[in-house]
Formats: C-alpha cells, structure tokens, sequence
C-alpha cells in the first residue's frame, strides 16, 4: 500500500497545498490548494507535484499578448523577457509618463497599478488633509473623542450622547483646523492640568457647536449635567453641592438629608452644629407617621418603635414601602 504524503503547506509553481480534499473517481488523491491569485481549486495532489497543474488557471492569461492594453494606470507596450519564476516580464507606460516593468501576475491581477506615483500621491494626499500637524495633539484627542461620543456606538458613553441625537455641529465634525481655530479663541490651554480646561456644553441637552460650547474644569462640568438637582434660595439657583460647598456642608449629607425628606433650603445650609442639634430638638427634623404606632419626631424614633434601622427606614420612607407590617411616611407634625 503506497504511503500516504501529506502536502499541507507546500507550495508549486503557484500552488499551495491546505489540506486533504478526498479521494477523486479513480482513487486518487484531492487537495485544496491556494493560488497565488486568491483563488482556491481542489486537484490531483500527484497532478500538481508533477508540475502538469501550476495555477487556478489564471497563469494561461498571463501569457496572452498585453500589447496596447491598459491595467489601471498601466499601458503593456511590449514584452521584455521571464521573470525567475518564468512570469512574462512587461514594459509598461504609466499615465505620468514613467516607464516601469512588472510581472504580467501583478499587472493582470491589479497588485501593481502604476509605476509607484499614485502610491506617492495618495500618501501627499494624506499629510495635506493633516497638515496642521496635530494629530498627536492633547486638541486632537479632544475633537476625536467628541466625534467619538456622538457618531461611534460603541464607545462606552454613546448612550448618553450619540444615543440622545446630540451630534458635532458640521463646521467642526470633518474639520479639526476650525475646530483648533474657535478653541484657542476661546480659552483653550494647551498646557492647563488635567481636569482644569473640559469641553462643557452650556445646554446639556445641545450638540457640540460654537454657540453651546465652553472651556471648563470637572467642577464646573460635573454642576452641568442631566442629573444635577438644583434648589433656588434667595433667587439664585445652584446645584446642591455647589450650595453645600458654599454653606460648609458636605455633599453627602445634603444629599442624604434630601433623602430623608428634609426641606431643600435647610439640607444644604445647616451646618452639623450645636445649633442644628437644637433645632431638631425643637422639632427641625422630619416626623414620622407609623400606621398602628402613632407619629414620631424623628426616623430615628419611628425606627426603634418599629424595630429596624434608621436606614431601613429611610428606604422605605424614599420608596413609600410598608415596612414590617406598617405603612410608613412623613408627618407635617407631631399629633
């Protein structure tokens, strides 16, 4: 029994051998090979080591007579010789007047299109579109990440962008020398630390454009989003952290306050303080009604006669959700 060969990754003339295809009608042995063209065929292993197959059929073409024909920027005029490979060698006109040589694979099958000068050109072509020559620039970063927030799907913060309709206004989107020329007009920092100089669009609900956008730091921009809770006090409208910050109260505790149903003015103006303290003794802090229990001064109160945490409680009290057994909310006073 003849011993089996395997011809996987050899390659002849043209053809190179992937794998076992089978056996063929008389027994013989089938392989798939891959032509120097990109074409695949399934052969006689035997036919193709021999040397009786060398191509797809693709190499036939090559010897046909060119002569006046034209291959992209590519006019054959005459044939000059083998290439080692015994590929027909062509002299051949480029449309810029050049004379080059090529194989009559790479001319036929389009792998060489001119004598180098559209490849020349395409590249000059390149560095005109970037000549500003800040592609590595920290502006750069900033004109593609907007781009990138309304017109990619899958950077992480499409959602809050692309995905709401905001788009880049078509003065900036497809030309980053106007967008360089109104931010450097505008405030832009080149050398400002990082956090300190943000693209901030003054309508949060606007797209990128002249009219809507401004240089900022993370404060700033973290006060003007969809989120913000702002609370009016003497005409004069904040977010409540600004309004916390001012005043000297944390954040958090303004936040937490509001949670618990406390008045917008007092959460983030009254300081964690003797006078605070007495003021809730005077009933400052929010009573709470228990169904079956009666109406307490505080959650704090309301939660060790039902039994639970304070924070239990203040999830309930947030949710409007009964809590073991009793229906719990906040009271205007204590009865």
């Amino acid at each position: 029994m003849p011993r089996k060969v395997d011809l996987t990754g050899q390659k002849f003339n043209m053809l190179t051998a992937i794998e076992p295809a089978g056996k063929g009608e008389n027994g013989v042995s089938l392989w798939r090979f891959r032509c120097d063209c990109g074409n695949e065929i399934i052969e006689n292993g035997s036919k193709v080591k021999t040397g009786r197959k060398k191509s797809c059929g693709c190499l036939q073409g090559l010897f046909q007579d060119h002569t006046g024909e034209k291959f992209n920027h590519l006019t054959a005029l005459e044939c000059v010789g083998r290439a080692k490979d015994g590929n027909p060698l062509w002299l051949c006109r480029c449309d810029c007047g050049n004379l080059h040589t090529v194989t009559a694979r790479c001319l036929v099958h389009g792998q060489t299109k001119s004598c180098g000068c559209a490849k020349r050109k395409g590249s000059e072509s390149a560095r005109a579109r970037t000549k500003h020559g800040k592609v590595h620039s920290r502006l750069y970063g900033v004109w593609s990440s907007m781009k990138a927030r309304c017109y990619n799907p899958n950077q992480k913060s499409f959602h809050n962008y692309g995905g709401r309709g905001i788009t880049v206004c078509d003065e900036w989107r497809d030309d980053f020398g106007a967008f360089q020329e109104w931010a450097l007009a505008n405030g832009y920092d080149e050398h400002a630390e990082y956090g300190k100089c943000t693209i901030d669009r003054i309508d949060v609900n606007g797209d990128y454009e002249p009219s809507n956008c401004r240089w900022v730091d993370n404060v700033v921009q973290g006060n003007n989003t969809r989120t913000c809770h702002y609370v009016t006090i003497g005409g004069v409208t904040k977010t409540v952290k600004q309004w916390a910050v001012e005043n000297g109260v944390n954040p958090e505790t303004a936040y937490t306050r509001l949670g618990c149903g406390w008045d917008e003015v007092d959460a983030v103006t009254l300081t964690d303080s003797d006078e605070i303290k007495a003021a809730s003794k005077l009933g400052m802090a929010k009573p709470v009604s228990v169904s079956g229990l009666g109406t307490f001064r505080s959650t704090t109160d309301a939660a060790e006669a039902i039994g639970v945490s304070v924070y239990r409680l203040r999830g309930a009290l947030k949710r409007s959700q009964p809590i073991e057994g009793h229906t719990v909310s906040y009271a205007e006073k204590v009865v």
